[in-house]
């Protein structure tokens, strides 16, 4: 019989001391550090204990199961990945992509080469790049003819449909023989849209068409829509590429508000009828105020099982008098602490509610786990802040409640981690621990900027909440850093209207002055924006020369229903998040919770 290390054993090997444990968490404890000798050492040949392991159903299990299918495939052992591969997806669903494009590799080269060429064909269409994982398998499809050039097409079209050109690029070139006139052709209309005028029938060219259409819709839409319904372009581009173009026309003016979108939305046929199209025909009705048609879109549809869709209804029905069914949505959605459930409360008159379960505090419930938390805390404060995010993942995976809780309070109040701590408190479980999902750390600092720049403190920790989750060290895509996510240009212009001393994007990482800044920064909104701090919200996501444009081009109506309205979803989900977490920190702060200053007219 194969070796298997002992609790006792697995302590002595991480360097960790033996506490009293007790008898069932004794158990999770020797899972866990089993699960980290073995993650940190894959077996090139597992044994009966290995295998026993990771054929469990659980999390930790899941984890180990997919690293070591990886190691074969890495290892190009596709024998045995294959037979554990089909032994495991039997039982658990795999859902990697990674694992799944090695498994298609390992079946043929196991000789089953026509199933691994059908399974391979659906990962194959898909409009974005996969992963690396898959290139291999990909690459063998196509040099041994696997893959045909109508094959190749498709996934062209689906790359040019997600504007994916690099990727369209790459397939024009895979194709026998290479598409280079494609390619050109492609470059052009990126160039300059209206070069569709000089395609003719052929290979791909209705994508090509479709594609310079949807280019010139933003600046010239008049052309657009005369050139889509030329003899050329019937010529040219299939049924379902007219609908493509007429679902984006209809998508366009929808989210603009123009008057005639209604018109281009009834004319979108149902099987071309996305989920993105539904619910803009809602706002649509919404921002005509139309209320019999939003009862019409809403009512026993899909979108009636979504809490805005919802509200929505509550509020047709409310406005069109059917005041008892209005109540039972409102009702229902009141007690729910989220966006849609405090506008709910409110057309009740009613407080709003705040469902709040007290936080494990006790050091106790984690005694048993000392040896697990003192390498997470040796590895957090050593710097490896990724190392220990992961570890952390890890071991909360399977603990109870709770555990959980008590894990993402010592993370929180012994580790200063606060963005962790929210982090981990962000399941089901503990869905209702404000404490830990909505932290007042750093709270004299935003007390002193709260009181320097006359911003209520609730305000500025609701702004913290959505812009980095409290990770002081983080960093956006586009640049933006630490707590209040403050892009280093609009530093420098806030600090030297403000008098802040500030000399290097580095120092807002420190979280006082990051507050300092981004509070500065809100009171610069608040004078350009008669402090509305919805206006004031909006313009800290999209910036304020694009709110200047939404006030002049999307009309005031009431605040719900402007929200509602607005054209990008970014800032639309900004908006709510932030109301909403207003009114929880409002809570957390100990003062009467008030969304009227939000809700004032425009």
């Amino acid at each position: 019989m194969k070796w298997k290390p002992t609790l006792n054993i697995l302590l002595i090997l991480y360097g960790l001391q033996h506490h009293s444990l007790v008898q069932a968490d004794e158990a999770y404890l020797e899972k866990f550090l089993t699960y980290m000798q073995w993650s940190q050492n894959i077996p090139k040949e597992p044994d009966a204990n290995f295998l026993a392991f990771v054929a469990k159903p659980s999390p930790l299990t899941c984890s180990l199961r997919e690293k070591w299918l990886t190691e074969l495939a890495k290892n190009n052992n596709w024998a045995l990945y294959n037979q554990y591969y089909q032994q495991f997806q039997q039982s658990h669903a795999i859902e990697s992509i990674d694992l799944q494009c090695y498994a298609q590799y390992a079946l043929y080269q196991q000789g089953q080469r026509q199933q691994a060429i059908h399974n391979s064909q659906s990962l194959w269409l898909y409009g974005h790049s996969r992963p690396k994982s898959c290139d291999s398998l990909f690459s063998l499809m196509i040099h041994e003819h696997a893959f045909s050039n109508q094959l190749i097409e498709q996934r062209v079209t689906l790359a040019l449909d997600a504007r994916q050109f690099t990727l369209a690029r790459a397939l024009l070139k895979q194709m026998t023989p290479s598409r280079t006139e494609e390619i050109h052709l492609l470059n052009d209309i990126l160039r300059n849209p209206k070069h569709i005028t000089t395609l003719k029938p052929g290979p791909l060219h209705g994508a090509l068409y479709l594609l310079g259409l949807k280019q010139l819709v933003s600046h010239q839409m008049d052309l657009a829509i005369r050139l889509s319904q030329s003899s050329t372009a019937k010529l040219i581009m299939s049924q379902a590429e007219q609908q493509s173009f007429i679902a984006h026309v209809a998508l366009y003016k929808a989210m603009r508000g123009e008057d005639d979108a209604e018109q281009w939305l009834n004319r979108v046929e149902k099987n071309h009828m996305t989920q993105a199209l539904e619910e803009w025909r809602v706002r649509d009705a919404i921002a005509h105020r139309r209320w019999d048609r939003i009862i019409q879109l809403i009512a026993g549809t899909p979108l009636q099982e979504t809490a805005a869709w919802q509200y929505w209804l509550a509020r047709a029905y409310e406005m069109r008098g059917q005041k008892d069914k209005a109540l039972v949505i409102y009702q229902t959605l009141g007690m729910k602490r989220h966006y849609y459930g405090f506008l709910a409360s409110m057309r009740l008159h009613q407080p709003l509610k705040f469902e709040y379960e007290a936080t494990e505090t006790s050091s106790t419930k984690l005694a048993i786990y000392k040896p697990i938390l003192e390498k997470i805390r040796t590895t957090y404060e050593s710097g490896q802040s990724w190392m220990a995010s992961r570890l952390l993942n890890a071991f909360s995976s399977e603990l109870p409640k709770d555990e959980q809780s008590a894990l993402a309070y010592w993370v929180k109040n012994d580790l200063q981690w606060h963005g962790k701590a929210v982090i981990l408190s962000n399941k089901d479980a503990l869905n209702n621990e404000l404490g830990l999902r909505f932290p007042l750390a750093y709270r004299d600092m935003v007390h002193q900027a709260a009181r320097q720049y006359n911003i209520d403190e609730a305000f500025i920790y609701a702004i913290i909440r959505q812009e980095s989750l409290f990770f002081a060290d983080n960093v956006s895509a586009v640049g933006a850093k630490g707590l209040m996510q403050v892009m280093p240009q609009t530093a420098k212009m806030i600090t030297k209207q403000a008098h802040i001393p500030y000399s290097d994007a580095n120092e807002l990482f420190n979280s006082e002055k990051n507050i300092h800044i981004g509070t500065a920064y809100l009171k610069q909104l608040a004078k350009q924006f008669k402090a509305h701090p919805l206006l004031m919200t909006a313009a800290y996501n999209a910036g304020p020369r694009q709110v200047r444009y939404w006030q002049l081009h999307h009309e005031p109506k009431e605040i719900d229903q402007w929200i509602e309205t607005l054209p990008w979803q970014e800032t639309r989900n900004y908006l709510k998040n932030v109301i909403a977490f207003y009114a929880v920190y409002q809570y957390r702060l100990k003062q009467r919770p008030d969304l009227q200053l939000f809700l004032q007219p425009l």
